[in-house]
């Protein structure tokens, strides 16, 4: 029965992961703030890789033996995401893409939510709760790329191709 549990725990955070800030400045200083396209669009990849190198941890989850192992990995997870969300949130987009950078912040401080509450349900062994989050997690994953797919039709592609293995690698 642990080995169920703990592969319900990994599916849980498999489907999680894939895959505009108010301030008091004067119009002005707002303006001096906000990034460029194309230092945006490094700023966003670097966001990107980070969640996308979260699904490592899914492989990782798969092969603890209980739920008391997998708290330490979902806790790394949670606070990568946290990271993310609070990184997002400083970050002031170019007005072109604000609405889509307020959607992907919105998206992830969902998914963060969810992981917390998963971690929770971890810590708790409550299976139930875990079971429940998991048609939500992968609701957030068809979210997420959808956003990613309204960044590369207004020209920001965040998530680029990976090179070609060289010939006799």
């Amino acid at each position: 029965m642990r080995r169920l549990s703990t592969g319900v725990a990994a599916a849980v955070l498999a489907a999680s992961v894939a895959g505009g800030t108010v301030s008091g400045c004067s119009e002005t200083d707002e303006a001096l703030n906000q990034l460029g396209k194309a230092q945006y669009i490094v700023e966003l990849r670097a966001l990107v890789k980070k969640v996308q190198a979260e699904s490592q941890v899914a492989a990782k989850l798969l092969s603890v033996d209980s739920l008391g192992e997998a708290v330490p990995l979902i806790e790394d997870v949670v606070e990568t995401f946290d990271e993310i969300v609070a990184r997002l949130e400083e970050i002031d987009p170019p007005d072109e893409i604000a609405a889509v950078h307020d959607r992907l912040t919105s998206a992830l401080r969902d998914a963060s939510n969810l992981l917390t509450d998963g971690q929770q349900a971890i810590e708790t062994n409550d299976l139930a709760s875990l079971l429940l989050l998991a048609p939500q997690l992968s609701d957030f994953r068809e979210r997420f790329r959808g956003i990613i797919a309204d960044y590369d039709s207004e020209g920001y592609q965040l998530i680029t191709a990976k090179p070609e293995p060289a010939a006799g690698s």
